[in-house]
């Protein structure tokens, strides 16, 4: 039998604010301890605000014991006339309200002088408003026998499911007890099996009388709040609505099911370990690409992920030389020439003046060299393989950068970009149509593919397997052209989702990243005298993988940031001179360690 409970409390149920429909039950326990009681639950879009109600001196005060007691907080004060205020300002919307109350008090009188209070609000109230409030009394309460004997629109919570009698259920709105009563858990990790069952057979029970559940006394996490939603309780408890609101409603987009995936190619490690001469480098820079990102993509490939594959691996410190979160300007700018530089400059150093890039390095030693992105051309990951300007604002030096550069191919998104340029992009390169006609790459001296007039398509967006299938073509194109090369080859949009907190996003340009990585893989074992390096300039949006279900294959991604983070991000090396990169190390060393590879002196 379930303990009975002795409190009153008051609790407000709002399933539709302003007339939008929210679907999200939750909770705002002790509302009336709040600065701004009632308010501040309501605008956070709590849907159900409590308030402990103590019968004294002829008047219904909101507090949890009479020491307590405020002459002003009356529950008229502090609830009642803010729904009047509600329905009067907003009368085109529905309140659908839900008014627990569980009196401190003795039963009778307190509830008589509840029925005496709510007379001037009626015309708020269930059955008389369609989507009215309606009131239900906890605590405190009559017994079950009697509830039909009280006005329409006073209904009960039930805490006593077995001395309820089957009359009195229509007057019944909801089921509530303590979490206590099933569990010790504190709201981290996961409940152990055996309370576990026993909360899911609550649930069963309430659900089958058709009413809804509440637990109270319940822990206060993010985890719990996602456990609970995920069991099927009805109303959420806790004492922080804005952040319990908040991140339910962001559940759908951060939460997914895995794809099934193929066996991933396996790498044959045959140059690994061999001090033989590195001819080409082909470098991968995953945008706002941390370890979460990479963590997140490996679980949802059924690890079959190309990056976890990798034997040699390190951190990289990312931060700029005037920032502790480096922006992608400056980080790739110290891949790309060695030094670290103030954010937004684009192979710059700290004074303005232009940096050498590797790309600039390696073309006066006949290296073809290239970059490939899912970014815009004058995005400051590519930019920074080939522009210098001081700011990455900059497009119109960008551009003009980009046609007097000695790359001998790009590939990416934003033809509008050049629109200005285009005749004189057009002299010092020959533009492909389509990525069709990369089989004529070997005919021309120089080649730029634009694969969009303005952004590219992202993976939910249908982008499909443009890249991996661009990456198959184009690699064996490029070493044909020329004995050595280097080629950037950047995954742009994990960056985007990770700004639009968008776990969905960030895992599908991951995976499309990854499988980029595949076809490079492939490529240098064929090869074997190509170095793969594979990084990120910075994480971004502060990701982490708090909850996942190893059976249903699903995952959650949660951020602390819109914006990037100064952790350190994973450095992946394979083929010959790979062991090179293992350790940990500031980005602008990076670099370094290719050129030293490749015996070039910058």
């Amino acid at each position: 039998m379930l303990k009975k409970i002795v409190p009153f409390i008051i609790l407000f149920s709002f399933n539709i604010m302003f007339g939008q429909k929210d679907i999200i039950n939750v909770h705002s326990h002790n509302d009336y301890k709040k600065t701004v009681p009632f308010w501040q639950a309501f605008s956070a879009g709590a849907t159900s605000i409590e308030a402990d109600v103590i019968f004294k001196d002829g008047k219904l005060f909101v507090a949890h014991e009479e020491a307590t007691i405020l002459p002003t907080a009356t529950l008229e004060n502090l609830y009642l006339s803010p729904l009047k205020q509600l329905d009067s300002t907003y009368q085109n919307s529905n309140l659908d309200l839900q008014l627990l109350i569980d009196i401190k008090t003795e039963a009778y009188t307190s509830l008589a002088e509840v029925i005496k209070v709510l007379e001037p609000y009626k015309s708020l109230l269930k059955p008389y408003k369609k989507d009215g409030v309606s009131i239900v009394i906890s605590g405190s309460r009559p017994k079950p026998s009697e509830y039909s004997k009280y006005p329409d629109h006073i209904f009960f919570d039930c805490q006593e499911i077995e001395n309820t009698p089957e009359s009195s259920w229509n007057k019944v709105a909801m089921i509530s007890t303590s979490f206590t009563n099933f569990s010790k858990w504190n709201g981290l990790g996961r409940m152990v099996e055996s309370e576990l069952n026993g909360v899911k057979s609550f649930i069963q029970v309430a659900h089958k009388l058709n009413k809804p559940i509440r637990f109270w006394a319940t822990p206060d996490t993010k985890t719990a709040w996602h456990t609970f939603y995920k069991l099927g309780v009805d109303y959420i408890n806790t004492d922080d609505p804005n952040g319990a609101v908040s991140y339910l409603k962001s559940l759908p987009k951060m939460t997914f099911k895995g794809e099934s995936v193929t066996q991933a190619y396996v790498p044959a490690f045959s140059f690994d370990a061999h001090a033989k001469t590195v001819k080409n480098i082909i470098f991968l820079i995953g945008d706002g690409m941390g370890l979460s990102q990479v963590s997140a993509g490996d679980f949802m490939s059924n690890n079959q992920f190309y990056m976890s594959k990798f034997k040699s691996i390190g951190l990289i410190r990312t931060q700029s030389a005037d920032n502790f979160g480096t922006d992608s300007a400056a980080g790739a700018t110290a891949y790309a020439t060695g030094e670290r530089s103030n954010n937004r400059a684009i192979s710059t150093d700290v004074k303005g003046n232009d940096l050498s890039s590797i790309t600039e390095i390696l073309s006066k030693h006949s290296y073809t060299t290239g970059v490939v992105t899912t970014d815009h051309l004058t995005g400051a990951t590519p930019a920074a393989f080939y522009a210098h300007v001081q700011d990455r604002g900059d497009t119109s030096g960008i551009v003009n950068d980009l046609v007097e550069s000695p790359l001998d191919f790009f590939v990416g998104a934003g033809k509008a970009d050049f629109k200005k340029v285009l005749p004189n992009l057009k002299k010092a390169y020959t533009l492909l149509d389509d990525v069709s006609e990369l089989k004529t790459f070997s005919k021309h001296k120089k080649v730029g593919l634009f694969l969009s007039d303005n952004g590219l398509q992202s993976m939910d967006e249908g982008r499909g397997r443009l890249m991996p299938e661009l990456i198959n073509e184009l690699l064996p194109l490029v070493k044909a052209k020329k004995d050595h090369f280097f080629i950037m080859i950047e995954g742009a949009m994990i960056d985007s989702y990770g700004h639009h907190n968008d776990a969905r996003g960030v895992v599908h340009e991951v995976l499309d990243f990854d499988a980029m990585v595949g076809e490079v893989l492939k490529f240098a074992d064929l090869d074997g005298e190509t170095l793969v390096v594979i990084t990120a300039d910075h994480e971004t949006g502060g990701f982490s993988l708090p909850n996942g279900n190893l059976e249903a294959h699903t995952i959650e991604g949660n951020f602390t940031t819109h914006d990037h983070t100064g952790t350190m991000v994973p450095v992946f090396a394979y083929g010959p001179g790979a062991s090179l990169f293992q350790g940990v190390y500031n980005n602008s060393e990076l670099n370094k360690k290719m050129l030293q590879l490749l015996g070039v002196k910058q």
